[in-house]
């Protein structure tokens, strides 16, 4: 009986053995890489969502501020529209008052 062969088909699964092993690493060690690009893109996600919630938060802020922004002017234009008519009325009377000051004397006399 010859071993020779034999022993060389052991070596042989030896070294086929020993590639799939390497192989395997390999593919164990990509697997990590994608697990820890996953992880990342996930964390990233995450830290998305939470900024997506605080400009929704500004922004109900803002929306906000903007509507007391516009009764306040709404609120200013009807006093400037008030504060023109005292100013008319005004100057029409002061057109008045130096032919109100001299009756006003006559009558005194």
């Amino acid at each position: 009986m010859q071993f020779g062969p034999k022993i060389d088909k052991v070596v042989e699964q030896k070294k086929k053995l020993d590639e799939s092993k390497a192989r395997l690493d390999e593919l164990d060690q990509q697997i990590e890489d994608l697990n820890n690009k996953q992880q990342a893109i996930e964390d990233d996600i995450e830290s998305i969502t939470n900024e997506n919630g605080e400009f929704e938060s500004q922004l109900i802020e803002m929306e906000a501020d903007a509507g007391s922004a516009q009764e306040m002017l709404g609120q200013l234009d009807s006093e400037h529209k008030e504060y023109i008519g005292k100013r008319e009325l005004l100057e029409k009377q002061r057109q008045f008052i130096d032919a109100d000051s001299i009756l006003a004397a006559a009558m005194m006399v």
